[in-house]
Parts: structure tokens; sequence; C-alpha cells
């Protein structure tokens, strides 16, 4: 995912960049009116010289980001009702308390996944080029 943004600040190794905030319809927010035109600021890693009041192109790996979301999402649901159905032959007490133990466990491993900066070097934004130059 592409997008266009200007440099806010600039860091040793990344920049502050900010980006107008495209809707989920169709990204052209002057067709419909329905995006009221927000900013966002993203810091993007930055190996190319750039100053502040820049416009650069910021690049975003996207499968990542969906990895990240599937994980996020289906982790918590699927992981307790598989424990729920593989335990309930047994005991259904014992089926909803691991169902239990498995969210609680699945809660701590998106957490950890989210945070962790493996995940957050991989969808983290990296300026590609400089549009206009300041």
């Amino acid at each position: 995912m592409t997008t266009i943004g200007k440099v806010k600040q600039v860091g040793k190794s990344d920049v502050l960049v900010t980006v107008l905030r495209n809707g989920a319809c169709c990204g052209d927010c002057g067709c419909c009116s329905g995006c009221s035109g927000e900013t966002v600021e993203v810091r993007a890693t930055c190996d190319i010289d750039v100053s502040v009041g820049s416009t650069v192109e910021l690049n975003s790996r996207s499968g990542y980001v969906l990895l990240g979301m599937t994980i996020l999402f289906l982790l918590p649901v699927f992981l307790p009702v598989i424990g729920y159905s593989i335990i309930s032959g047994y005991s259904i007490t014992a089926a909803g308390i691991a169902a239990v133990i498995l969210f609680a466990v699945s809660a701590i491993a998106v957490k950890y996944i989210s945070v962790s900066d493996r995940y957050l070097k991989k969808v983290q934004p990296s300026v590609i080029r400089v549009v206009n130059k300041k």
C-alpha cells in the first residue's frame, strides 16, 4: 500500500509524516464527501535525504498487516472453540474452563505479537521516494 504525505519531523533513521486519512470506500475522498479530510501522523523509516515540508511517498507491506489482523481477530475466537470441542467429550465443565484459559492465552499472545519489535519492524511504513523536495 502506498500513500503520499508531508514530512513534519526528521529523526536519525525515521521521519514523522502527516498523511491524509483515506476512507475504506474507494480512496478518493473528493468523490462523495464521505471522508472528513482528517490527517494522521505516521512514523516511517527513511533511508533517503528528506527535509521538513517535503512531500514523500510511503510504502507499507500489506501482507504483514493482513497477517496481524488475522491473528488478532481469529486466534481469540478459534483457539477456545477448538479447545472446547476437543475437551467437551470428557467433561463439559473442563471444556468451559479450557476455553476460558485458551482465550486468555490467545489474548496474551495477541498482545505480545502486536508489540513485538520483530512484527512492528515489518509493518512500519518506509519512505520510498521524495515527490516534492522543500
